[in-house]
């Protein structure tokens, strides 16, 4: 799948090459039709019909979760009509509880916040999720880094959280905080539960993260930032 991909290249290179990989089959899928991809690949181990909520871990009835854009969408796709809306590789089941605290926050340590029950904090700026899915919530991000950068619409991952007041609904999207991030691709391995749903989600969409696939791409990429 990522034989075209020379790690010997220059990281703009590298980053254009997987952009290209993970682009060619995709499959855009309604918003809508999404409600039911989550099903498959954010399910309940137990085997409840259940889905797991990526911020508190529990399981949740249907009606009793939202999708929660993890690249917030006011971050550069707001509406429908842009192909990263609907992207499942960053939706994920979420209760709405959480998803409002979460808001369109750039992700980020937040060491002086007191913790909800799950272990996520928050503060006017910033949103920490529980320790659990740090890895998850990079991973997702640096996907949608290579996923979505031509002529129409440009994501980046970003030290300076102002750049997303700035940025161009339809033309430029940023999140932050990149060095953060890059640090939970690092300290959080990817689990099975995130290969299960890569592999779901390449079924469904036929296109995949390869971030899961090999997590050691993101120094490749921001080579800089990691030494």
């Amino acid at each position: 799948y990522y034989k075209r991909v020379n790690l010997n290249d220059d990281s703009e290179v590298i980053k254009e090459t997987l952009g290209q990989i993970i682009s060619a089959n995709y499959v855009k899928h309604s918003y809508k039709y999404n409600n039911t991809v989550l099903k498959y690949t954010d399910p309940d181990p137990k085997g409840s019909g259940k889905a797991i909520c990526i911020y508190s871990g529990r399981a949740l009835e249907s009606g009793a979760w939202n999708k929660e854009h993890v690249w917030a969408k006011s971050h550069g796709f707001p509406n429908e009509s842009y192909e990263p809306y609907c992207d499942a590789h960053h939706l994920r089941p979420s209760t709405t509880k959480i998803n409002s605290t979460r808001s369109n926050k750039d992700f980020g340590e937040v060491p002086n916040a007191t913790p909800d029950a799950y272990g996520n904090k928050t503060n006017n700026d910033l949103f920490e999720p529980r320790d659990e899915v740090k890895g998850d919530i990079a991973r997702m991000l640096l996907y949608m880094v290579v996923r979505y950068e031509d002529s129409t619409l440009d994501l980046e991952l970003t030290n300076d959280t102002t750049l997303a007041s700035k940025a161009e609904n339809g033309t430029e999207g940023y999140i932050g905080i990149l060095n953060t991030i890059l640090k939970w691709n690092f300290e959080d391995p990817v689990d099975s539960r995130e290969l299960y749903r890569n592999e779901e989600i390449y079924k469904e969409q036929g296109n995949r993260n390869p971030f899961i696939d090999h997590p050691e791409l993101a120094y490749y990429l921001y080579k800089t930032e990691c030494e």
